[in-house]
């Protein structure tokens, strides 16, 4: 938390304009000074998301005790809306249950990994909340989105 309260003061950052990303992995160990560091972190006015979600040994008793803003589902999930009809229609059922989940929580699912229009259809009926992936741009260095965004903004 000292290095978070660092970073803040460096760089003028509102805390909730941070968000830290925690592996699926690390954050539900059953720990309770993991739990205690997400509290401050929490507490602080920072978002937590779980990265990866779903890839590790998902407990998903333990969502509801922890201060998390968004869970991401792991690229696995995404792809394998693209497989087989047995494979997309269990996928649909699991993002379409942390969907519901995430309501029920009050956190956001976002899904990594989009490459093709038809998974965006996908997770768009499902009604995940956002998604990142090679389908809306590649990774960037910060000036080429500033430029993006300002020409968006400029053409609108």
């Amino acid at each position: 938390m000292d290095r978070v309260n660092e970073i803040l003061k460096q760089s003028s950052a509102l805390p909730s304009s941070l968000a830290l990303e925690i592996t699926e992995t690390f954050i539900l160990q059953n720990n309770p000074i993991i739990a205690a560091v997400m509290d401050e972190i929490y507490g602080a006015g920072l978002d937590i998301i779980i990265d990866d979600f779903g890839v590790g040994y998902s407990n998903c008793d333990r969502l509801k005790k922890l201060p998390i803003a968004c869970i991401k589902i792991d690229k696995v999930f995404v792809d394998s809306l693209l497989g087989s009809a047995i494979d997309q229609a269990y996928t649909k059922e699991i993002i379409g249950s942390l969907v519901r989940l995430g309501k029920t929580g009050d956190f956001t699912i976002t899904a990594e990994g989009i490459e093709v229009l038809s998974q965006l259809e996908d997770l768009r009926e499902l009604g995940c909340h956002s998604i990142q992936g090679y389908l809306l741009a590649k990774p960037m260095l910060p000036a080429k989105f500033i430029d993006i965004v300002q020409e968006s903004y400029l053409a609108g």
